[in-house]
C-alpha cells in the first residue's frame, strides 16, 4: 500500500528514525427524522406532565444534542393537520423545531390520517440519496385509543416501516410508558397502590412492543426521567456503527 507523504510525522522520524503515519478518523454525520404523534393517545397524565408535554421536552433536548454535533434533523407531527419540517442543521433549525413544537394544537379528536401516512410524507420529504434514522414517538397504550384503533395503526405502520427499512433507512419506535408519568409524583404507600393499579395497562403496552419487535421493528420503552439519556446513548452507538 502506498503512503501519502503528507501524513508522515517527520518530527517523530527525526527523533526516533522510524516512520509514523498520522491516521485521521472522520466522524459520521447523521440524518435524523423525528416523527411525533400529537393525537389524543399522547394526552395521558396531569396537565403539565402529560406524555405529549414530556415527550416535547425530550425532543427539544435531543434536537439540541443533535445540532451541537453538526447533524441534520427534520420533524413531522401528527396533529389536526400534518406538519412536515424539512431537514436542516445548526441553531436556526433548532429554533425552527422549537417554534414548531410550541405551536402544537391539542385536540380530543383523532386526526383523519394515520401515523403510517405521516411517516410516508416524512420519507418523501427526504432527498433521494439521504439515509436517515427515523425516531417515531407514539403511545402503545391501548387505553388511550378508540377501540381497535391501535391495532389498525400498528398494522399499517409496520408495513410502512418495512418499506422504509428496505430503502436502507433505520426506524425506531419510542414509546413512553404512560403509568410512570404520574408515578413520579407519588411516594410511599400511594406509589405502591398506584403501581398495582397500572400494572395491567403497562403489561398491555409491553405486549404491543413485543409484537412490533417480533415483526422486526426496534422499540424503546422507558419512563420520562430516563428517556433523554437513553436516546442520546442510542444515537451515539448508532453513530459509531455507521
Amino acid at each position: 500500500m502506498e503512503t501519502d507523504y503528507r501524513f508522515i510525522d517527520w518530527k517523530a522520524y527525526a527523533r526516533l528514525r522510524r516512520l509514523y503515519v498520522k491516521v485521521f478518523e472522520r466522524e459520521a454525520s447523521l440524518n435524523l427524522v423525528i416523527v411525533l404523534d400529537a393525537s389524543p393517545a399522547m394526552l395521558y397524565g396531569i396537565v403539565g406532565k402529560t406524555m405529549l408535554e414530556e415527550t416535547i421536552r425530550v425532543i427539544s433536548g435531543l434536537v439540541g444534542h443533535i445540532v451541537s454535533r453538526g447533524d441534520w434533523v427534520g420533524l413531522a407531527i401528527r396533529g389536526e393537520k400534518p406538519v412536515i419540517l424539512s431537514q436542516g442543521r445548526g441553531y436556526i433549525q433548532y429554533y425552527r423545531i422549537l417554534n414548531t413544537l410550541s405551536d402544537i394544537t391539542w385536540s380530543r379528536e383523532y386526526p383523519s390520517y394515520t401515523m403510517a401516512e405521516l411517516l410516508k410524507k416524512s420519507l418523501l420529504a427526504l432527498s433521494k440519496r439521504t439515509k436517515a434514522l427515523f425516531l417515531i414517538f407514539m403511545s402503545l397504550d391501548p387505553t388511550g385509543y378508540e377501540e381497535g384503533l391501535l391495532d389498525r395503526e400498528i398494522n399499517e405502520l409496520t408495513s410502512m416501516i418495512n418499506r422504509i427499512i428496505a430503502l436502507n433507512h433505520s426506524v425506531v419506535i419510542v414509546s413512553p410508558l404512560p403509568g410512570l408519568y404520574e408515578l413520579e409524583l407519588l411516594s410511599g404507600i400511594e406509589a405502591c397502590v398506584y403501581l398495582a393499579t397500572i400494572l395491567k395497562g403497562m403489561e398491555a403496552t409491553q405486549k404491543y412492543a413485543k409484537m412490533l419487535r417480533s415483526k422486526g421493528v426496534n422499540v424503546i420503552q422507558v419512563g420520562p426521567s430516563s428517556l433523554l439519556p437513553r436516546l442520546i446513548s442510542f444515537i451515539e452507538r448508532y453513530r459509531a456503527v455507521i
